[in-house]
């Protein structure tokens, strides 16, 4: 039995040998490789698209070198990829033998992300693990929790790292970090390991980016669906009579924006939207599926076709932290119809454009943070309409000094960013001038939106719109200012002018949606919008449904595209005004 051990023994140190050699050899190999040697030496002087290439070219030969993926990941984080970072950190992270550094730089990516608590889950595992980077890990928790004014963890961390590291690097940062705790300073300029500069690095290393430079741009392709139950007048000494409506549409936008631009204290960004409706019916809709195969055929209106060019842009002045002034504006011009496509039977009245509405918009505003989850932005609204247009073009200023009206709002967001949750309450005035004084009318509007992303790519949100409209002028009838009092009693003296008293519509929304990210490019969003309108002429009583889809196709990412082409849209130029080549 004791010779059977013994033997057993020797067999096992003979195969750890041959094992530790065998690793030892292909290490050699490793380390002789060119690549791998100019990998190295472009990382360490900050050439991370350098580094990239390397080591992408010493892994096509020696795959199975698995800190060496760990370095190409590094340099992926570095050069503002933090996602492509993460899955080759995952791809190794059994099979690595340095997991303090894969599990650091895994920690470093989420936290870039905005993804803290896994990012603080991932970095305690480094501070755990076997290897020389665990060091770094105990600093970037500590540093996490003092920039986040958790002193108590900061402190907790810091001495951990004074105890076990008071000869490694980071040992007079955390002696500075443990000082300014017990003395109730705050060292804002305290750093780590250099983070990414997502701003700019983006640009220049992401296959979606068109310039060196701060840009944007987004594609949208939607379908939506509407439906309108309201009345019309009806005929001479009759009631309203029910009317109904109903259109779907095709809805494509394509837009490019530059910047942000940054100068110090100032910004500026500037954008260029393109968009298409194409409006169909029920009836068209179903005499295409009777035949599909009648290419011909389009169900989608030429005629009806909705188009939009705008240009807007945006200049940002933050003089404090609290603090920040803006504009904003946009040029938008609108056509109905094309001169490119006919129906199929060749009917030339149908094939032509028209212009319907050309504006200019400046809305001044000025932001203030009450506090790190409060703020408001106060605006003025003015809107300039085109005096060619239609009627129904108008504007929402007038500086005549008998009767002056400006329109403006107020927007307060609460960001409750520990419970993935925003909400907003909105309150404006706007008064709407139109080319036909009969259409003029004041609104006083509210809005209060929830916004909540209970995981990182689903989020959810829901808004309620109030809406009061006043018309400005009343109504001049014969007969008796109410219509429903015709179908009782025809016998009204029609002669008998009357002056009636001013309309009034109030509107109740109810709106519902969905946002789900593919990536960070690409999003997908469900809404549905119920209103119920109720006015003093019943003519104007009302109720509409909409139900929207969108794909959304957008670089540098869909939110951050889709907030500077909607700037104040969703609270003043959305909400009735779906003519103004708004994106979703």
């Amino acid at each position: 039995m004791v010779i059977f051990n013994a033997i057993r023994c020797v067999l096992f140190v003979v195969a750890a040998l041959g094992f530790s050699s065998a690793t030892l050899a292909a290490a050699n190999a490793y380390e002789k490789s060119a690549y791998f040697r100019s990998g190295k030496a472009a990382f360490a002087r900050k050439d991370y698209r350098k580094a990239i290439k390397f080591f992408r070219a010493h892994l096509l030969k020696f795959t199975k070198d698995y800190d060496s993926w760990n370095y190409m990941a590094m340099s992926y984080y570095h050069a503002g990829l933090p996602k492509r970072a993460l899955k080759y950190l995952r791809k190794v992270e059994s099979k690595t033998e340095s997991k303090s550094l894969n599990y650091l730089y895994r920690g470093l990516a989420l936290l870039s992300l905005n993804r803290k608590r896994s990012a603080i889950k991932m970095l305690k595992k480094s501070s755990k693990s076997h290897g020389q980077y665990k060091h770094e890990a105990i600093y970037e928790l500590a540093l996490i929790y003092y920039h986040d004014k958790d002193f108590v963890r900061a402190k907790k961390w810091c001495r951990r790292y004074l105890s076990k590291y008071a000869k490694k690097s980071r040992a007079n940062q955390s002696k500075h970090m443990c000082r300014s705790i017990d003395t109730g300073t705050y060292i804002a300029k305290l750093e780590g390991i250099a983070k990414p500069k997502l701003t700019s690095t983006k640009f220049k290393y992401s296959i979606l980016s068109l310039f060196n430079f701060p840009h944007f741009w987004i594609t949208q392709l939607g379908f939506e669906a509407y439906r309108f139950d309201g009345s019309k007048p009806g005929s001479a000494g009759e009631a309203p009579r029910p009317h109904l409506n109903v259109v779907s549409s095709i809805v494509a936008n394509f837009g490019l924006g530059l910047g942000p631009f940054r100068m110090e204290a100032f910004s500026f960004w500037l954008s260029y939207i393109y968009g298409q409706m194409w409006n169909t019916d029920p009836g068209r809709l179903i005499l295409y599926f009777s035949d599909p195969l009648d290419v011909p055929y389009f169900p989608f209106r030429p005629d009806l076709l909705l188009r939009s060019h705008r240009v807007s842009s945006g200049i940002t002045a933050k003089f404090s932290k609290r603090f920040n002034l803006g504009v904003y504006s946009d040029v938008n011009i609108s056509y109905i119809g094309t001169s490119l496509v006919t129906e199929p039977d060749g009917r030339s009245s149908l094939k032509g454009k028209v212009r319907t509405k050309t504006s200019i918009l400046t809305l001044p505003w000025l932001g203030i943070s009450i506090h790190d989850v409060l703020s408001t932005y106060l605006y003025a609204y003015f809107e300039i309409a085109d005096r060619e247009d239609t009627d129904f073009s108008s504007k929402t200023y007038s500086f005549n000094p008998a009767n002056p009206t400006l329109g403006f709002g107020v927007r307060n967001i609460a960001d409750l960013k520990k419970l993935q949750t925003e909400i907003k309450l909105d309150f404006y005035f706007l008064p709407y001038l139109h080319n036909d004084s009969w259409l003029n009318f004041l609104r006083l509007g509210g809005a209060l939106e929830v916004r909540t992303e209970p995981i990182n790519f689903l989020s959810f949100s829901s808004r309620y719109i109030f809406l009061y409209d006043r018309f400005e002028l009343r109504l001049i009838k014969t007969g008796s200012c109410d219509p429903r009092e015709y179908g009782q009693n025809k016998q009204l003296d029609s002669t008998e002018v009357k002056i009636c008293d001013h309309r009034q519509d109030l509107t109740h929304s109810f709106e519902i949606g969905s946002a789900l990210d593919f990536s960070n490019t690409k999003r997908i969003h469900l809404l549905g919008v119920l209103s119920f309108t109720g006015s003093s002429i019943p003519y104007f009583t009302r109720r509409d449904m909409k139900l929207m889809i969108n794909f959304s196709w957008a670089f540098p990412s869909a939110e951050k595209s889709l907030n500077y082409v909607n700037k104040f849209a969703d609270t003043v130029y959305l909400i009735g005004r779906e003519d103004y080549g708004y994106v979703r």
